[in-house]
């Protein structure tokens, strides 16, 4: 709800996840669990500490403890 209202213009797609990324120049094209694809100048992963966003874009990687929570 917050990011929501601190960003009531920019368009929000909730209830699915990232499956592919691919970055064409400035450009960052997605592909969605829904079968639709987007093209978007930035995409924000705010998807937790096991993110799919970090392992599309770095493959898998270990846990690290950070002492955050």
């Amino acid at each position: 709800e917050i990011l929501h209202s601190a960003a009531a213009d920019v368009p929000l797609r909730m209830g699915t996840s990232l499956t592919e990324l691919r970055q064409k120049y400035n450009q960052v094209y997605v592909t969605l669990s829904d079968g639709s694809e987007e093209v978007y100048d930035a995409v924000i992963g705010a998807d937790g500490i096991h993110s799919q966003t970090r392992r599309l874009l770095f493959g898998n990687q270990p846990d690290r403890e950070t002492g955050w929570g």
